[in-house]
């Protein structure tokens, strides 16, 4: 009998083990998995030792028997983390800060829904409500992808203004979906496609690409009176084209600076006042209404 309980004790142990064994850090091997097993992606961006919301997400999610015995039949999952005490190889955070900057990572957590190429279709980060609801936004993300790259295989088969037409509705859904980040060189594409700007998507998408790339330069360092007089001029271009929603996602990132770099929270409600009004049904339009009441 006790040879019985210690060979049980055993294999329950090494059951054990291997239930703890379903993220991966290994970008590579995870993206040539998914591909042999026809499955997508799960990348969790985190920060397992120092971030408090990733360790909720943990706690409350990722760590739970619903999530780890259903996500793993559609995902390979996919851990890439910025701790700050745990050691790593510097070739493993190199790799890492390359990732996150490649699927424009802000803040943690950051999770991406990605196909077996690591072509992102949703963003995820925390959120309250356990496994259920998590696995059903997951499900829910994944049963729309289909329309996403259906975009891109129809732009693929056009030329000129049509074919950036299609990558136009294609950005625009990335956009939506946050996942807009991977795809910059899309933005590239347009422009050249709308040599003469008849489609009125050469001024919108060179608007978009130099305020991302003014993002992408952004530091406690930067000059915040030159940043914000660029931002400016950018707003007023987007006006000019007739692009409301561009001219918020303008007036969003000016309102971010006042907010939190020069701590002016009346100049910050003033601007998103503006996202408001420009279009309430927007995205940018109803994030500004939620956020509004709390700068009061």
């Amino acid at each position: 009998m006790r040879q019985f309980l210690l060979i049980f004790g055993i294999l329950f142990a090494l059951a054990s083990l291997g239930a703890q064994d379903i993220w991966t850090e290994d970008w590579e091997a995870a993206l040539q998995r998914a591909q042999r097993e026809n499955k997508d992606l799960l990348i969790n961006f985190t920060g397992s030792d120092w971030c408090g919301w990733c360790q909720r997400l943990s706690a409350e999610v990722f760590d739970t028997p619903e999530f780890r015995s259903q996500a793993p039949r559609n995902y390979i999952l996919v851990k890439l983390d910025f701790p700050r005490s745990r050691p790593q190889t510097p070739q493993v955070q190199t790799r890492n800060r390359g990732l996150a900057n490649r699927y424009g990572v802000e803040g943690y957590p950051t999770i991406f829904l990605a196909d077996s190429q690591g072509r992102p279709y949703a963003r995820m980060g925390y959120q309250a409500g356990g496994p259920a609801k998590y696995l059903r936004d997951m499900d829910n993300h994944r049963s729309r992808k289909d329309t996403v790259w259906d975009l891109l295989r129809r732009a693929d088969r056009e030329t000129g203004l049509a074919r950036a037409r299609l990558l136009d509705e294609f950005y625009t859904q990335a956009e939506n979906l946050g996942s807009a980040d991977f795809f910059v060189e899309v933005i590239d594409q347009i422009v050249a496609l709308d040599t003469r700007n008849e489609a009125g998507l050469r001024e919108k998408y060179s608007i978009k690409k130099e305020l991302e790339t003014l993002k992408r330069s952004l530091d406690e360092r930067s000059n915040w009176t030159e940043v914000l007089r660029r931002l400016k001029t950018l707003e007023d271009r987007a006006q000019q084209a007739g692009q409301v929603v561009l001219q918020q996602d303008v007036l969003v990132v000016q309102a971010a600076i006042n907010m939190n770099a020069l701590d002016n929270k009346s100049e910050a409600r003033s601007l998103l006042e503006r996202v408001r009004q420009l279009d309430p049904r927007s995205r940018w339009g109803q994030l500004a209404a939620d956020v509004l009441p709390r700068l009061r």
